[in-house]
């Protein structure tokens, strides 16, 4: 089944494979959630343009006016405000220095690799984030760098699910905890 196709999903998975490109890590970051960005608004727009709205004068205004949400949020996807949105993440939640900003992609390690994945992520605008083990490739203070863009004040903050082995984060970020253990689920 999935999500509901109402809701904009971001995810970073645990292993990240090698980018085959030279690009550099921000640019990778950009590709990677403007294509996701736009592909989520234009499948949001394409579906509120073929609903067949009935005679309701209230559901017909409020499809209108979310047309027009979603048409703004696209010419907000242009390549040069998401590389805007980048950099700040890279240098100051993920660890970037100007040397692995200037390393093409393809040449940097699993854990740098996981970084960008992670990175990308975080610039969604995205209703649910799914986080695989997090911290796993992050330093002591990447983890506190990540928690705290994790728990900062957003306009509308996504719903956080992460699976994650490290208890500082987990009682740091989770404001609610399922164990799974011997096949049973137990609620926190």
């Amino acid at each position: 089944p999935g999500f509901p196709p109402h809701l904009r999903v971001a995810y970073v998975a645990q292993e990240t494979r090698a980018p085959s490109t030279d690009d550099l890590p921000v640019d990778v970051m950009v590709a990677s959630a403007g294509q996701r960005r736009r592909g989520a608004l234009e499948a949001e727009r394409d579906e509120l343009e073929a609903a067949r709205l009935g005679d309701d004068a209230d559901e017909v205004a409020a499809a209108a006016e979310r047309l027009c949400e979603v048409e703004e949020a696209l010419a907000e996807c242009e390549d040069d405000r998401i590389r805007a949105e980048a950099k700040p993440p890279l240098t100051g939640v993920l660890g970037f220095n100007k040397a692995l900003l200037t390393t093409p992609a393809r040449s940097l390690s699993g854990g740098w690799r996981a970084r960008v994945a992670l990175g990308a992520a975080l610039l969604e605008k995205c209703d649910v984030l799914l986080l695989d083990e997090p911290t796993n490739h992050l330093d002591l203070e990447g983890v506190l760098r990540l928690e705290q863009r994790l728990l900062a004040e957003q306009a509308s903050p996504p719903t956080i699910l992460f699976v994650s082995h490290d208890r500082g984060f987990v009682e740091a970020v989770a404001t609610d905890v399922v164990v799974f253990e011997d096949q049973q689920l137990k609620y926190f």
